[in-house]
């Protein structure tokens, strides 16, 4: 038997889920609990996390390059 969790962090175990059409996909757990949260009104969260977490770090860090190369290349202000 493999371990899923070796590697990756509890909390971004993928899940399936359905959006609002019924359409199945997959999240990630922490990603659906931040998200549920965000519909309750919070809008300021904070993550304290271990050593070799940098998977959650990561995950929830803008990435400014990105962001600036998809508005260049579709145009958006």
């Amino acid at each position: 038997m493999v371990s899923v969790t070796k590697e990756q962090p509890k909390e971004m175990l993928p899940l399936f889920t359905r959006d609002k059409t019924g359409v199945l996909f997959v999240k990630l757990l922490l990603q659906m609990i931040i998200e549920k949260l965000y519909d309750y009104g919070f809008r300021e969260f904070c993550f304290i996390i271990g050593r070799g977490k940098r998977v959650i770090e990561d995950h929830f860090t803008v990435d400014r390059g990105f962001i600036g190369q998809f508005k260049n290349k579709w145009n958006f202000i």
